[in-house]
């Protein structure tokens, strides 16, 4: 593709299944939706002038490896690039729904990334991540990371994140440390089965669903809430100072078997 082109627009190559490479010059910076969909012996592409690549514009496509300095990876950008096994996300802030889902990925780097969609790294079985660590993401969307690192994660420490998508983490064995101070919401079950989880930082949460902690071998003690104005049955050990002062609903049972608090403080 000559210098003289700047962008490639949506659909250009759709299942060509033939192509096995392109050479774009530098002056490309954008390549549009579904561009090389379906593109699926296309193995490796130079997209490293880009600033923008659109929604599901490799999906499907050969992709062994990426190299991008885009900011945004847009939804299902690589979906089911099943022989993807290396990204290079360090200029990437955003990651799209489906943007990596079913590809076979084996590590993520997320230190730069505020925002990830759902099913952003779904069903990459590959995925060995033993901590998912980021100073800056806020959100995290449903299931995420569905079906991967269930056993290799060990730790997540997501000091600003103040969403985390339901049922993300449940029946991870490994999983001992969790500091999510800016979460607003857990969900029923979200932590359940987490066999090994021994450290929970809480702080800004409002809602705390139904057994979020069951099956968890954790010991509150003490327990500071100034923000909560739900707390369900939590599935675990509770001791010592229980202060939850925006209390609303306290549901059944969430202090039951606690013989070890000695103050309840719901003003």
């Amino acid at each position: 593709i000559p210098d003289s082109v700047t962008n490639i627009e949506r659909l250009a190559f759709l299942d060509c299944t033939s192509l096995t490479s392109v050479v774009i010059g530098d002056s490309v910076t954008s390549i549009g939706d579904n561009a090389f969909y379906g593109c699926s012996r296309l193995s490796h592409i130079d997209m490293s002038y880009c600033t923008y690549i659109g929604r599901a514009a490799f999906s499907k496509a050969g992709l062994t490896t990426i190299e991008t300095k885009v900011s945004m990876i847009e939804d299902y950008t690589f979906c089911n690039c099943s022989s993807l096994s290396y990204a290079d996300m360090s200029y990437c802030t955003n990651i799209g729904k489906y943007a990596f889902y079913g590809t076979s990925l084996t590590s993520v780097d997320i230190t730069g990334v505020k925002y990830i969609g759902s099913y952003a790294f779904g069903n990459c079985s590959g995925l060995i991540v033993d901590e998912l660590s980021s100073p800056v993401v806020k959100y995290i969307g449903d299931s995420a990371f569905d079906s991967t690192m269930k056993s290799t994660l060990q730790r997540i420490d997501l000091p600003l994140c103040s969403y985390l998508g339901s049922s993300s983490y449940s029946g991870y064995s490994l999983l001992s440390y969790l500091n999510i101070p800016s979460l607003k919401r857990i969900d029923n079950w979200m932590f359940s089965g987490c066999s090994s989880l021994s450290t929970v930082i809480l702080r800004d949460v409002s809602y705390i669903g139904n057994y979020a902690f069951s099956g968890c071998p954790l010991t509150f003690s003490g327990l500071d809430l100034p923000m909560c104005e739900y707390i369900g049955p939590m599935g675990c050990s509770i001791e010592g100072i229980v202060s939850l002062p925006s209390v609303k609903t306290i549901g059944s049972y969430v202090f039951g078997s606690c013989s070890s608090i000695t103050y309840v403080d719901i003003q």
